[in-house]
């Protein structure tokens, strides 16, 4: 397959949330949904990373931060509420999203996994 050289490559990416399990005490739960990142260029992540060193207030800092991660998801898939249903990708719901620890965590892991080119093993 030929490489494709894009603008701004978009692609979607596996996201795990580790949860404790509700009903079986100390054990945890891995949970699924894939989000759709959008790659920025080497010199906007440089000055976006710089931004956030230079912010003292650790409130600042993870507001900051929250703003890249916003830069760079733009859809989710298999993201459903209590009931079921499935849960559209809005800047609303991902901001609620982020406030889930769990979730803010597998995010940010799985943007840094596919950053640093770290493919699945295996399906």
């Amino acid at each position: 397959m030929a490489f494709r050289l894009v603008k701004a490559p978009v692609f979607w990416w596996p996201v795990v949330v580790r949860t404790p399990a509700a009903d079986r005490p100390g054990a945890v739960e891995e949970h699924r949904f894939e989000m759709e990142f959008e790659a920025i260029g080497q010199d906007e992540a440089r000055r976006l990373r710089d931004e956030v060193a230079a912010i003292s207030d650790p409130a600042g800092r993870e507001r900051r931060e929250h703003a890249l991660l916003e830069r760079v998801c733009r859809n989710w898939r298999e993201v459903t509420d209590e009931d079921g249903k499935s849960v559209p990708f809005s800047a609303d719901a991902f901001a609620a999203a982020l406030q889930i620890t769990w979730v803010r965590a597998a995010i940010y892991a799985a943007d840094a996994e596919a950053m640093n080119g770290e493919a699945r093993l295996g399906n």
